[in-house]
């Protein structure tokens, strides 16, 4: 059996601006980038309380992008690799460990957590 979706998504009003706009516009001002730092890094503390790899970055007040950046990935590998979707080779949990300020031994347990939640 297949099944197949599609989705069809409305048309976007005049002037719409998406959320990735919107922060890349915020990230340029100083003020409101360490502000959207310091958001990030308490609401780690709130949604990620597992030490999983979502919370180190967040605890370091990274975005995503801003973390694939680092680490010269793209950002939705890096969300396979959150998401125990995908496993990072030894190379790129070393950038992760020096990009989030932790052991490699860090990254490997948050990396096995997510896995185990999801067996």
């Amino acid at each position: 059996m297949r099944l197949e979706a599609s989705f069809v998504h409305p048309p976007q009003p005049s002037g719409y601006r998406s959320i990735e706009e919107r922060l890349a516009e915020a990230e340029t001002n100083p003020k409101r980038s360490r502000a959207l730092a310091n958001a990030r890094g308490r609401l780690a503390k709130t949604l990620y309380p597992d030490g999983s790899l979502a919370a180190l970055r967040m605890r370091e007040g990274l975005s995503q992008k801003e973390l694939a950046q680092r680490i010269g990935t793209s950002q939705s590998r890096l969300s396979r690799i959150e998401a125990g979707l995908d496993d990072p080779l030894l190379s790129t949990a070393r950038k992760l460990a020096d990009a989030l300020s932790v052991d490699l031994n860090t990254i490997s347990d948050a990396v096995a957590a997510k896995r185990e939640k999801q067996s």
